[in-house]
């Protein structure tokens, strides 16, 4: 079966090789150039990367959320130097009662009046993505490459009821419904 670990956080050495010895482990990580508004930074997420790589450890950029006049993408070139090819970018579910305390005004006017769903506002990310060299691949299409051929496989009933198992004990924190993560969950295991 596919493990996944999606972090905003720098794993130690230590966890990193453990992970390593797993051929079915992939690695997401969450990176956004917003050093201004979460503590892990960006070069510690480039440092994670750069680790996995080392490693031996399939790895996935994810710059998730983007945020439009906020996000310093200027670490995409490195990720190229780094040996990644692809990336993803997700958009900001924007919640004025939370976020309109830090979000420069200029940055609003993409998100205001969204009703929170996920917006991408096309600003010019898409270039400077293509500028560095790398590619837009889906968080799920990178994820599911070559998982079709991995055993076992379960029928739907019986995947359906370990999933159920799991989110007993899982906190869902995703941009897409708790519905679409689950039926993406079953689907992984058959």
């Amino acid at each position: 079966k596919l493990i996944t670990c999606v972090t905003k956080f720098n794993p130690p050495d230590e966890t990193l090789e453990r992970l390593a010895e797993f051929p079915n482990f992939r690695l997401a990580v969450s990176i956004t150039g917003l050093d201004g508004l979460e503590r892990t930074k960006t070069g510690e997420r480039l440092n994670l990367l750069e680790r996995a790589k080392q490693k031996g450890i399939q790895a996935f950029p994810v710059i998730h959320p983007y945020i439009a006049g906020v996000s310093d993408l200027s670490f995409l070139p490195r990720l190229k130097e780094l040996g990644y090819e692809e990336v993803d970018v997700k958009g900001l579910r924007y919640n004025p009662d939370t976020m309109s305390s830090w979000m420069p005004d200029s940055s609003k006017v993409f998100y205001e009046g969204t009703g929170e769903q996920e917006i991408l506002p096309e600003d010019g990310w898409r270039e400077k993505v293509e500028h560095a060299g790398l590619k837009l691949t889906s968080l799920k299409n990178w994820y599911r490459r070559g998982f079709e051929d991995m055993t076992p496989k379960l029928t739907h009933e019986e995947a359906e009821k370990m999933v159920n198992e799991i989110i007993k004990r899982a906190n869902i924190t995703s941009s897409d419904t708790d519905k679409s993560v689950i039926e993406e969950a079953i689907k992984r295991r058959m």
